[in-house]
């Protein structure tokens, strides 16, 4: 029976056994090359918070890692054993030992997510026998910041949250009629004007029109080099061979939608829209330009207006 054993996402397969296991004093983890991120992400997590000795060894392992070579398991699948030799984590990727991973960590007690050292916990896990793998392999979330801001660390922490429960697409929407948050360098007043607003609280349909000197303080944008900076933490897990990734956010996708509203308002001259091709209207307002893409085709159709 796997009652009262609670995975999110649920897992694929779970047969509850009668046990379980206390991790010892001393952590010894065996894992192959191939899987030395993953082992060391274990080791330090392991370290950190439960104040054990973590050492990296294939003499009589607590913590056995192995890539296999499994075809019912795809790449983000894995199996997972906990017995009496201790936990023994198989998969045919890193991705599906990083997710092999995340469900131990919901096994152990919850303290384990904490960042600081969890002396008074009783490190136990059930003994447990689990295939899992995704029934998707698209497995996405929206973050909408034009609405409501969040900062870089926000977007990063909310990234995290996302690797936790094994969704592997980040889709950052970046823009809207309500608050544009990249910086244009070539069209400042974007992120000046259109970054910001004045604050409402409360339900949408009862709060007030802002008045027209109303002071704009709610907002923000990300600088350029800000969205360089989660893309390229992303990225780092792009440059290695599929078999050694992560499997965390495989794709970042930034939305970038041109609302004729927002441009309207924050460009000193009015655009002249109506001279824009249906080609680059649609892919504009589609997405399928990037930033500094939006730019050009404002920047000619604002100077063809003159």
């Amino acid at each position: 029976s796997a009652q009262n054993i609670n995975i999110i996402p649920e897992h694929y397969q779970l047969t509850k056994l009668q046990g379980t296991y206390t991790l010892p004093k001393i952590i010894t983890i065996n894992a192959p090359s191939t899987a030395n991120a993953i082992a060391t992400t274990l080791s330090d997590k392991l370290k950190t918070t439960t104040g054990k000795a973590v050492i990296i060894s294939k003499n009589k392992p607590n913590i056995d890692i192995q890539i296999i070579n499994d075809a019912n398991l795809g790449s983000e699948g894995y199996t997972l054993e906990v017995n009496e030799k201790g936990i023994q984590l198989k998969a045919n990727t890193n991705a599906g030992l990083f997710f092999g991973w995340q469900t131990i960590q919901q096994l152990l007690p919850a303290a384990i997510y904490s960042n600081t050292l969890q002396a008074n916990t009783n490190w136990t896990i059930p003994y447990v026998s689990i295939v899992d793998k995704p029934r998707f392999g698209w497995r996405g979330l929206m973050l909408d910041v034009s609405r409501h801001f969040f900062t870089k660390a926000e977007v990063l922490t909310f990234i995290d949250d996302m690797a936790r429960y094994k969704f592997n697409r980040f889709h950052w929407h970046l823009t809207d009629d309500q608050g544009w948050r990249i910086e244009i360098k070539s069209l400042p007043k974007l992120t000046t004007v259109g970054a910001w607003r004045a604050e409402r609280k409360g339900k949408w349909s009862n709060i007030t029109t802002p008045a027209k000197e109303e002071p704009k303080t709610y907002g923000g944008f990300y600088t350029q080099e800000e969205i360089k900076e989660v893309k390229e933490e992303l990225a780092e897990e792009q440059k290695k061979p599929p078999e050694e990734r992560r499997g965390l956010l495989d794709i970042i996708s930034t939305k970038l939608v041109s609302r004729k509203l927002l441009v309207w308002i924050t460009s000193t001259t009015l655009l002249c829209f109506a001279k824009i091709t249906p080609e680059e209207w649609t892919a504009v307002t589609l997405g399928y330009v990037g930033a500094e893409g939006f730019a050009d085709i404002v920047i000619k159709y604002k100077n063809a207006s003159k």
